[in-house]
């Protein structure tokens, strides 16, 4: 059996605030004019697949992508202290620990998404090796966005003991939310079977934070 153990709502919490890095600079993402509405949902579960060919995203609907599945609707402190959010994704006690980190074929470094302003920010870390692990992955991935899931540990584990279960479900989670949102765009989505963990460690001193997986992402080519 795998050494996990069972989650459990801490008696008294002690709530902290959410990682956020400190970004050299910052740039809005786009949004696609008009989500296909008139598709029904059953139509994006039949055709749901992962493509693995990729050209580069379009803005419109790589932005589209994270702002259908991350754009916080509605936040506040809960009873126990915690900031709270409601966005289309799940979560575990609605704390969101899933940061979307990218890093597009066009640039040197890796960028988290602020789902407070639909925009990104450039993280003090190098594209390094991690992505051009992602991308040789297949023929065409080349030309696809990387997308990297960090979870924010001590977040967390500020509310439960046992957290690590947890993460896994909502990084689970969020990759499904990405996989349904691309079919339903146009986007070429396919979840890689490397996490990333020993490069997390590098994104902050002060936070512990792991990498929970990777995905390419990326116009399809038919």
């Amino acid at each position: 059996m795998p050494d996990l153990l069972e989650p459990v709502p801490k008696l008294n919490p002690t709530p902290i605030s959410r990682w956020k890095p400190e970004g050299k600079h910052s740039f809005l993402l786009q949004r696609l004019a008009g989500a296909r509405p008139e598709e029904p949902f059953l139509d994006v579960l039949h055709k749901r697949e992962c493509r693995r060919k990729f050209s580069p995203a379009s803005p419109a609907r790589f932005g589209e992508l994270l702002h259908l599945a991350h754009s916080a609707k509605s936040s506040y402190i809960n009873d126990a202290g915690f900031e709270v959010e409601q966005r289309n994704v799940i979560s575990s006690g609605a704390l969101h620990a899933i940061h979307i980190l990218f890093n597009q074929p066009s640039q040197p470094n890796w960028y988290w998404y602020d789902p407070h302003t639909h925009s990104a920010i450039e993280v003090a870390l190098p594209r390094s090796v991690l992505a051009d692990k992602a991308r040789d992955f297949f023929n065409s991935s080349t030309a696809a966005t990387v997308i990297w899931y960090v979870a924010d540990l001590d977040l967390i584990s500020a509310k439960y003991d046992n957290p690590l279960s947890l993460v896994w479900r909502d990084a689970g989670a969020v990759q499904s939310a990405h996989s349904l949102i691309s079919e339903h765009i146009g986007l070429a989505y396919c979840p890689l079977g490397i996490s990333g963990m020993a490069e997390a460690a590098l994104l902050s001193d002060e936070r512990q934070l792991q990498g929970m997986g990777l995905a390419l992402v990326g116009d399809r080519i038919v």
